[in-house]
């Protein structure tokens, strides 16, 4: 009887000792958060600055906006996951950050812009041919149409290196393209030749 006992005491003890901790639980209400949008020139406030919130993924639809106030700071509340923010201003380039809301009581950070670059090029046919009327895309965010005369201009962009791809169903470029313009620059990419793609 006495080693039923011992036993019993035993496994008590050591289902008491690998049982998790109990935590405070998780919530999934919206919490708090608080962007401060500044100026990376100067690291002063950027009144008017917008945010837009999007689930973490390259085409999610917004579901929030936030503006900056007099003093930079945006501010929202969001449910817990995964979110891309765009935050843009006039003459600034937009910058795409990511936050994590994994239930923290609130969410405070800091997002730097720059003045905005830009990029612009024309698209042609390997005989030398103007392409009007195909879709352009940077960072598969943003989108722009070719001219008549195929030429393409994206505007208020960050100062970094930008994916852009052609998407034109049944052409591709010739060669792939990844631009970096500086702060307040333009880079001009030229003439840009596509051919029709191979099919299997």
């Amino acid at each position: 009887m006495q080693r039923l006992f011992t036993l019993l005491s035993i496994l008590i003890l050591s289902l008491l000792i690998s049982a998790p901790l109990s935590a405070a639980p998780v919530s999934n209400n919206p919490i708090p958060v608080q962007i401060t949008v500044l100026s990376a020139e100067t690291n002063k406030p950027i009144p008017g600055a917008t945010i837009e919130f999007r689930q973490s993924s390259d085409r999610a639809a917004v579901i929030a906006t936030a503006t900056a106030d007099a003093n930079g700071i945006a501010t929202t509340s969001l449910a817990k996951g995964s979110y891309q923010c765009l935050t843009s201003a006039a003459g600034m380039g937009t910058v795409r950050n990511y936050l994590y809301q994994e239930g923290q009581p609130k969410i405070e950070t800091k997002v730097w812009l720059n003045k905005a670059a830009a990029m612009s090029g024309r698209l042609l046919d390997s005989s030398g041919k103007p392409l009007g009327g195909f879709r352009m895309l940077v960072d598969r965010l943003f989108s722009t149409t070719t001219d008549a005369t195929g030429r393409f201009r994206f505007d208020n962009l960050d100062a970094r290196g930008h994916d852009l791809r052609l998407e034109q169903a049944g052409w591709v470029l010739e060669k792939s393209y990844y631009p970096q313009p500086g702060v307040g620059e333009t880079k001009q990419l030229g003439d840009m030749v596509v051919r029709r793609a191979a099919t299997v």
